[in-house]
C-alpha cells in the first residue's frame, strides 16, 4: 500500500512539474538594463505566442502595479510609463516593451513583469539600473595645497591633476572616496604644492565611466586670480 502511494505521489509531481514547465516556456526578458538619468529606456520582454495581458509591479512597492492590462491600465499615473505589445522577429512571435520616459532616480529597481500568453505565463524580474553623472566640482586653495570634490555621481571615479601646460601632477595628490547614504559618491583630491615649483593654474579632471562610455569633466584654479568655471567632455572608447 505504501508502495502504491509512492508511485502515485511521483506521478504526480512529474505531471505537475510538466505542466509548469509548459506553461512557463518561451518568455524572454533581459535581467539588467542600464540608462543615463534623464534618458528614456525600453524593457522589451518577448513570447513564443501571442501576448494577451501583462502587469508590471512597481520596483518601490511590489504590491503597486504600475501597468495592468487586465483592467485596461497600459499607461502610468504620471503619465511617463507606457506598455505597448506588438508582433516580434524570430524566433518569438510577439513582444511587450515597456517604455520608461525622463528617467528619474527613483525610477532604479528591479520590475517584476508578469506576462501572460496564449495558453501560457510566467513572472520575470528586470533589473533598471540608472546611471549618475557628476554634476559639480569645487576647488579651494591654501598657500600649501590646492583641493578639488567631485559628487554627485553613481559609478566611483579618479581625480587626475594637470597644470597649465598639460604636465601631470596626479602622483603628488591624494584622494579620498566616498559613497554617500544617497548611492552616489564623493570625491576629494589633495594636490600638495612643493615650494618654489607652484604653477600659475592647476586643473582638477574627474574620470569615469557611464553608460559604457569614459566621461570627463574638469575644473582649473589659478594660483594669482578666482577660480575658472567647470568644463565637461565625453571620450568614447
Amino acid at each position: 500500500m505504501a508502495s502504491l502511494r509512492c508511485v502515485v505521489h511521483c506521478f504526480l509531481l512529474m505531471f505537475i512539474t510538466s505542466s509548469v514547465s509548459q506553461r512557463s516556456k518561451g518568455f524572454n526578458c533581459p535581467s539588467l538594463v542600464n540608462v543615463k538619468v534623464g534618458d528614456s529606456v525600453q524593457l522589451i520582454c518577448y513570447a513564443s505566442d501571442d501576448i494577451w495581458n501583462v502587469v508590471v509591479y512597481d520596483p518601490l512597492n511590489g504590491n503597486e502595479k504600475i501597468i495592468d492590462t487586465y483592467e485596461s491600465k497600459n499607461v502610468s499615473a504620471d503619465k511617463r510609463i507606457t506598455l505597448e505589445i506588438g508582433k516580434a522577429s524570430p524566433p518569438y512571435k510577439s513582444s511587450a516593451a515597456l517604455n520608461i520616459r525622463n528617467v528619474n532616480i527613483s525610477d532604479a529597481g528591479t520590475y517584476i513583469v508578469f506576462l501572460h500568453a496564449d495558453g501560457s505565463f510566467k513572472q520575470l524580474g528586470i533589473e533598471l539600473r540608472v546611471e549618475v553623472p557628476y554634476s559639480n566640482i569645487s576647488m579651494t586653495q591654501n598657500q600649501s595645497a590646492v583641493f578639488c570634490e567631485a559628487q554627485g555621481g553613481s559609478v566611483e571615479g579618479q581625480i587626475h591633476w594637470f597644470d597649465g601646460h598639460q604636465r601631470n601632477w596626479t602622483k603628488s595628490a591624494e584622494m579620498i572616496s566616498n559613497k554617500m547614504e544617497n548611492g552616489r559618491f564623493m570625491l576629494t583630491s589633495v594636490l600638495h604644492l612643493k615650494p618654489f615649483s607652484i604653477k600659475e593654474k592647476y586643473c582638477c579632471t574627474v574620470v569615469y565611466r557611464l553608460i559604457g562610455n569614459t566621461e570627463e569633466m574638469s575644473s582649473c584654479i589659478s594660483t594669482n586670480e578666482k577660480h575658472q568655471g567647470p568644463s565637461s567632455a565625453l571620450l568614447r572608447n
